[in-house]
Order: structure tokens, then C-alpha cells, then sequence
């Protein structure tokens, strides 16, 4: 049996000359858009395939990373699941296999199995690019399950956040931001403190200065 070997390829013409170099057969990690012969684009341009021999168990989509949190509770993840936080993608890619686990000293337990269930329900989605930043933010939409799996506790909604901005995973976090905007559109500033428990230390004094200040923004 030869040996599975990862390589990164940058386009679909190399990829097809490394084809035609060697005799293996091509075991791709994720498929989305194809071309004519079948080969995933957007695994290309993730720039992650698996050429092995004749055996088709190996594939790096069988493979897991066990993630510690700071809890030291341990889970084994598949590695594309694990991969949907840019910051895991990286520190796997740069380490390769291992039996270590990788610690998380900033997520706990709970906000670690929250935030892997997400991964695994949007682990075939393509992975954002810098071109999506704009339209991302200005799209206010967020779809049904992302709704309901963000129905949570106000402190465990804060801790998702949290916990997305650490490992890097963007998409997470924007829907998590866009749940607290919803949550305080079209509300008072007192509201808004009593939804959010937010004790107000401003005088009278402080708060009517602040008022004409901001009067610009009311008119709007």
C-alpha cells in the first residue's frame, strides 16, 4: 500500500499534472463545485488533497484532533469539523498528526461542545474569504438554525461570542454579534440596560450632557 501523502496545490492545472506523474489514486478531503472530470475546486483552493494507493480508509476526513478545555475536559473532533475555527486549521496544518491534545485555555467545557456543534452543522460550507467580509456585515439575516441554536442564556450567548472570536471562526461570530444587535434594536437606553443587567453610574448631570452630545444621532 503506498503512503497517504497530503499535498497543497494552488490550481487545477498543477493538480492535473501531479495526476499524470503519478499512478494513485485521488482521495479528496471535501467535495463542493467540481469540474468536468470530477476534481473539487473548492478543495483546491482550500489547498488540501490526499493522493494514496488502492486503500480508501486514510482519508484525512476519518482522521480526528482531540481539543482540551480549560476545564481539561478532552473531545475528539473530526479534523474538518475542527478546522471550520481558522486558528485550529492553522495550528494542524502547522503540526501535523499527533497524538496530543490541544489545549484551549480559554473555553470551557460547555461553550466547547456548544460551539463544536455549530461547527458540525456548517462543516461543509466554504470557509469565508476576505471578499465576504463587507457583504457579511451588511447582511442582517440569520437563518433558522442559526436562530435557534443561538436561543441560549444571555452569559452562554456571550461566551459563544467569546469563544468564536479566540479560535477564529467568523462566521460564528458575526451571527453572534447580529443576535445582540437584534436584542437591543429599536430599544431606550434604559432598556437596554435592563435587558443586559447594566447598572447605570452616570449623574443626571453626566446623562443629560451625553443626551445633547448625541442629539445628532436621534434625529436620524
Amino acid at each position: 500500500m503506498k503512503p497517504i501523502l497530503p499535498i497543497h496545490v494552488v490550481g487545477v492545472e498543477m493538480f492535473k499534472i501531479l495526476v499524470d506523474l503519478r499512478c494513485t489514486t485521488v482521495r479528496i478531503v471535501s467535495c463542493n463545485d467540481q469540474d468536468e472530470n470530477g476534481i473539487s475546486l473548492r478543495a483546491l483552493l482550500d489547498g488540501v488533497l490526499i493522493f494514496s494507493g488502492d486503500h480508501a480508509g486514510n482519508s484525512v476526513e476519518n482522521k480526528k484532533v482531540t481539543l482540551k478545555s480549560c476545564d481539561d475536559v478532552e473531545f475528539k473532533v473530526d479534523i474538518p469539523v475542527a478546522s471550520r475555527s481558522i486558528l485550529l486549521k492553522n495550528m494542524i496544518e502547522d503540526v501535523g498528526e499527533t497524538d496530543q491534545s490541544i489545549p484551549l485555555p480559554n473555553v470551557n467545557e460547555k461553550v466547547l461542545k456548544k460551539v463544536l456543534e455549530w461547527c458540525e452543522h456548517h462543516v461543509n460550507d466554504p470557509q469565508p474569504t476576505n471578499d465576504d467580509d463587507d457583504s457579511r456585515r451588511r447582511n442582517t439575516e440569520i437563518d433558522d438554525w442559526d436562530q435557534r441554536f443561538l436561543n441560549v442564556e444571555q452569559d452562554m450567548l456571550f461566551e459563544i461570542i467569546l469563544a468564536a472570536n479566540y479560535l477564529d471562526i467568523k462566521p460564528l461570530l458575526d451571527i453572534g454579534c447580529k443576535t445582540v444587535a437584534n436584542m437591543i434594536k429599536g430599544k431606550s437606553p434604559e432598556e437596554i440596560r435592563s435587558t443586559f443587567n447594566i447598572v447605570n453610574d452616570f449623574t443626571p448631570e453626566e446623562e443629560e450632557q451625553i443626551r445633547k452630545e448625541n442629539e445628532w444621532a436621534e434625529d436620524r
